[in-house]
């Protein structure tokens, strides 16, 4: 357990950026970081082939470790490189764009560090159009959690292999939150630590982009048997405007013939994963 009186935040967690092209959002989020407690935090930040100006060691009251590459390898390659680059206990992984408004790190800490079956914590995300839940609910086991901000225990991390590097962006989140279901490690929504997503729209995909529906078909392939999948297909699809339904529907099923042979979560593993409550998203 934690002693609040003692120094140990930084002893226990780092923060993980991965960064491209959004100079001035790693700024604001640097000074945000720099305004609480994740100041006693190493903070690494990977820039993934960007060019130009970036933050230098010396600019904040920080413990930066910067690494930049010429080559950018897509954010889930960045986020597993943060994971081994990481010294403690524990990373906080964050957007460029995303930073704490609220809420205690000690608090988090305490409950991931009383209980060695939680692996991840899911934090209380908002954005300009949706508001967090209440900072005062009860915390919950989640089915998954969000990449702007959340913790990871990395020995488990690790263990798991991390995130699959086939997927490059989009759903890692959930492949990763359904290697932990397997083994019965658990994801626990922190209610009482909100961070928000400014959510730039530089480097945002505008239109139909083919890489979530295709990976969602990827992981869906990988980890559930039949029902599951049908199951699955059904809540995919009835959100989709009409227009949206066959393009759609084309990626997933591309990513279903392209999935792993992996074993799968037994249909008991898929229904108690499914009862989850899901986190906040932003």
């Amino acid at each position: 357990m934690i002693d609040q009186k003692q120094n140990s935040i930084g002893a226990l967690l780092s923060v993980g950026i991965t960064t491209k092209g959004r100079l001035d959002e790693l700024r604001e989020t640097l000074g945000i970081l720099q305004n609480s407690e994740l100041q006693a935090c190493n903070i690494i930040l990977i820039d993934d082939g960007g060019s130009g100006e970036f933050v230098e060691e010396g600019d904040y009251e920080l413990d930066l470790s910067i690494h930049r590459y010429e080559e950018s390898k897509g954010l889930v390659a960045r986020r597993n490189e943060l994971a081994k680059l990481c010294q403690t206990k524990y990373i906080m992984s964050l957007d460029d764009d995303s930073a704490p408004e609220s809420g205690s790190i000690i608090d988090v800490l305490k409950v991931v560090e009383s209980d060695d079956r939680v692996a991840t914590i899911a934090l209380n995300l908002y954005n300009s159009d949706n508001k967090p839940v209440d900072a005062d609910s009860t915390n919950y086991e989640s089915r998954y959690f969000v990449g702007c901000g959340h913790i990871h225990d990395v020995a488990v991390f690790e263990k798991l292999g991390g995130y699959n590097g086939d997927l490059l962006y989009g759903h890692e989140e959930r492949e990763y939150a359904l290697k932990l279901a397997k083994v019965g490690m658990k994801i626990i929504h922190m209610s009482n630590y909100v961070v928000k997503h400014r959510k730039s729209a530089i480097n945002r995909v505008v239109g139909y982009n083919p890489r979530p529906s295709r990976n969602l078909g990827w992981v869906n392939g990988t980890y559930f048997g039949i029902i599951p999948n049908m199951v699955e297909i059904y809540s995919f699809l009835k959100g989709k405007k009409t227009h949206q339904i066959l393009p759609c529907l084309k990626d997933y099923i591309r990513g279903l013939t392209e999935s792993s042979d992996a074993s799968k979560l037994s249909f008991f593993q898929y229904c108690k994963w499914k009862r989850k409550k899901t986190p906040t998203v932003a």
